[in-house]
């Protein structure tokens, strides 16, 4: 029994490892791609290596040749490619297959949501892309949803701004908590609306202006999260959130608010908090 156990520890050791080299590839490879250079991007491929885009009627088959003639849409920036998740399979064949579920920009704009199917085997002791399967989200699972859960968020920091109290804590998820830039600041929805409704009947809340946010999804589709930087009164903050999509409606389940401080000012900012 201990030999068996020692054995799985070392298979689970070389697969863990094998599967940790694998992501560090993949990610070198979009860093390339993004690049747009050629003679990089051409490294990890076999030579034969074919590229297919998996469409709704039909399969396009390009070579590695024909492939990297979408490099200069890279390079210029026009065309990116941002890794949300891989996940890797490691069979005992020296063949490995890995999913990379990516969102695709164009001009700096989100355009979708897809997977690149990769498969790999060795040529010598160096691993090489044989094929890669590409494809696009269909409908509303993906391709609409970030476009989606950023419009509410706008609307969610508008609603308070306005004074639109009914929206705001009603976008709200019943397991809400807030994070606030207090160390005290931890708050249950309820609590937090105790704190918010005298300065909405005052008139007198806070207004917060999007400078960017940048979102993220479980693999189902009904988990998002995000990080932004924000405009306030308090100058440039960051604000992180989870957002949960139940029965077909979004609400936030939690935000995180944060105030920034350049490094070169931290040990003036310790100081005045020892006070």
């Amino acid at each position: 029994m201990r030999l068996i156990i020692v054995v799985c520890g070392v298979l689970f050791a070389f697969v863990t490892q094998a599967q940790s080299n694998v992501d560090s590839l993949l990610r070198a490879f979009y860093i390339d791609l993004n690049s747009g250079d050629e003679m990089k991007i051409s490294a990890f491929f076999h030579k034969h290596a074919l590229i297919k885009h998996i469409g709704d009627n039909d399969v396009l088959t390009l070579d590695l040749k024909t492939f990297l003639q979408v490099a200069p849409k890279f390079k210029s920036k026009s065309y990116q490619e941002e890794v949300r998740s891989i996940d890797i399979n490691y069979t005992a064949t020296d063949l490995i297959y890995a999913d990379v579920e990516f969102s695709f920009f164009i001009d700096g704009k989100f355009n979708h949501m897809g997977m690149d199917h990769f498969c790999f085997s060795k040529m010598g002791e160096v691993l090489k892309i044989e094929s890669i399967y590409s494809s696009q989200y269909k409908g509303t699972q993906f391709q609409n949803v970030e476009k989606v859960v950023d419009s509410l968020m706008l609307k969610w920091h508008a609603d308070i701004a306005t004074l639109n109290a009914g929206d705001y804590f009603g976008f709200m998820d019943s397991t809400f908590i807030f994070l606030g830039t207090d160390p005290h600041e931890r708050w249950n929805k309820e609590d937090f609306k105790s704190y918010t409704m005298p300065h909405v009947k005052n008139g007198k809340t806070w207004t917060f202006t999007t400078n960017w946010r940048n979102w993220y999804f479980s693999k189902d589709g009904n988990t998002a999260w995000f990080e932004e930087s924000l405009n306030t009164q308090m100058e440039e903050c960051r604000g992180s959130g989870v957002l949960l999509l139940q029965e077909g409606v979004w609400s936030i389940a939690q935000y995180n608010l944060s105030v920034t401080i350049e490094n070169e000012k931290m040990k003036d900012f310790i100081l005045l908090r020892q006070r």
